[in-house]
């Protein structure tokens, strides 16, 4: 199965991307959180506008627009005193030419939702984020997070009928984590 695969040919870029990364770190105060949000924007909006369009994400990924980031982590700004306008954007991006390079760039966004769980109860112990109050973008889906990341690995498993489409669909995930990693880095 495809999610398997998925997870054991990425988990060394998921395992060092924590290490790098250190996100219980950047959350021990309003500032850091703030600076990391401003960094998941920068990686998201221009992510999630090349996957606006393209063709076809839709006809296998029918809630794609519900699945989108952007918005709630420009909400999360906001509510901390923070403006979108000027942030700077990633411009190494993962390439996204067509929906099998979509769904492994997916695989990760996605799988950070299950992660930003246990994020979301480190920010309300630590600078007092809640959902409302500038921690929607770990809440994301709340109760609904295990539901959609099955939504999600359904559809995926439906398009990856080849081992050649497989094969590219975890090539895009591995090169999201690594742009990703070197974007939370401030490398870029």
């Amino acid at each position: 199965m495809i999610l398997q695969r998925l997870k054991h040919e990425t988990q060394s870029y998921h395992d060092q991307m924590e290490v790098i990364v250190d996100l219980p770190a950047r959350l021990r105060s309003r500032e850091a959180y703030c600076a990391v949000l401003v960094r998941f924007y920068g990686f998201y909006a221009p992510v999630e506008a090349a996957l606006d369009r393209l063709d076809g994400l839709a006809h296998v990924l029918p809630d794609i627009t519900v699945r989108r980031k952007t918005p709630l982590i420009a909400c999360d700004l906001a509510a901390l005193g923070l403006s979108t306008h000027d942030l700077p954007w990633c411009a190494e991006l993962p390439a996204l030419p067509d929906v099998a390079h979509a769904l492994g760039c997916l695989y990760v966004l996605e799988g950070a939702t299950l992660g930003g769980q246990l994020i979301a109860r480190q920010l309300a112990a630590g600078p007092g984020v809640t959902s409302d109050r500038g921690g929607a973008f770990f809440h994301s889906y709340g109760k609904e997070t295990g539901s959609m990341w099955r939504s999600f690995g359904a559809g995926l498993a439906e398009y990856a009928t080849t081992p050649e489409c497989e094969a590219t669909i975890i090539g895009a995930a591995q090169q999201t984590f690594r742009a990703l990693e070197h974007w939370l880095a401030g490398k870029g």
